[in-house]
């Protein structure tokens, strides 16, 4: 395994605008979205700074190459709700425990 490689939760969320450059350029290379000014694509605010959320990142030489972020459901909802919230709602009824996952690399 090569040293220079570390896989941690990220604690220090002043790196968050790290994660949101890596987000908009996978985008951009994916072909999602064009490019933006600010080279910076945040999907989920009301999501990065709570506490059901944890984030790990993958570091090569101090840089961050890749991502993956876990919710569970509580009071901020997840990204779901805001794309599929009437699914979201109805799943809520019948499963005590909902989560979500999301990688940028």
């Amino acid at each position: 395994m090569n040293e220079n490689l570390i896989y941690k939760e990220l604690t220090d969320l002043t790196r968050l605008p790290e994660i949101f450059s890596l987000t908009h350029d996978t985008f951009v290379e994916s072909g999602l979205i064009l490019p933006k000014k600010n080279g910076m694509l945040n999907l989920y605010p009301h999501l990065n700074k709570i506490k059901e959320t944890a984030v790990i990142i993958a570091e090569f030489n101090g840089k961050i190459i890749a991502t993956n972020s876990a919710t569970i459901d509580g009071e901020k909802g997840l990204h779901t709700d805001v794309y599929f919230k009437s699914e979201t709602d109805e799943y809520r009824k019948t499963h005590k425990n909902l989560g979500y996952s999301k990688k940028r690399y």
